[in-house]
């Protein structure tokens, strides 16, 4: 069985890997070639154990003068962390399948971010290889807001409820009620 979930774990990466390489802004690939060649290193190992996922978010009702970026959000007083290890992740392959077949659209006009959640899969010999920050806003022309995204691998997205329900099994549900996700 486990064996089963390794499979479909592979797969889900790979096909995550695949709509993040095709979703992209005026021809420009949300992945780096690095990234790119160290998901490809990590769908062919059979073992995922060095695989993570490091969620950071703040819940306190909070202003400030700058837009957080997430390495801000990381270091700001108050953010919590949750580690999950790939033992984890395995429990809840069908919410990596759901966010690999969740559409990535770019979003028009300008963005930015400013983060409040920002979490990302890692590996302890590749570091970074997917990272999703919330929240950002989209806005027109005239700088005016007009809806809210998400930034992946730094590009801006539409928001996709894959992309929350990731998090929802790590954390506890009152922070998820806090959150409002």
């Amino acid at each position: 069985m486990k064996s089963l979930n390794y499979k479909v774990l592979r797969l889900s990466i790979l096909l995550l890997l695949t709509i993040v390489g095709l979703s992209n802004c005026d021809g420009k690939n949300m992945h780096s070639e690095e990234t790119q060649t160290a998901f490809l290193e990590l769908i062919g190992k059979e073992n995922f154990d060095d695989l993570s996922l490091t969620i950071y978010y703040n819940v306190a009702n909070f202003l400030t003068y700058d837009a957080l970026s997430a390495e801000d959000l990381i270091d700001y007083p108050g953010t919590n962390k949750v580690v999950v290890g790939g033992e984890q992740l395995y429990d809840h392959v069908d919410l990596l399948n759901k966010m690999a077949s969740a559409d990535l659209i770019p979003v028009e006009g300008r963005s930015y971010l400013n983060a409040r959640i920002y979490y990302v899969f890692e590996t302890e010999e590749d570091g970074n290889i997917f990272d999703v920050a919330m929240w950002g806003a989209q806005l027109d022309d005239e700088g005016n807001y007009i809806g809210s995204c998400f930034i992946v691998n730094g590009v801006s997205v539409e928001e996709n409820n894959a992309f929350y329900d990731i998090m929802k099994p790590f954390l506890p549900g009152d922070i998820i009620e806090k959150l409002g996700i």
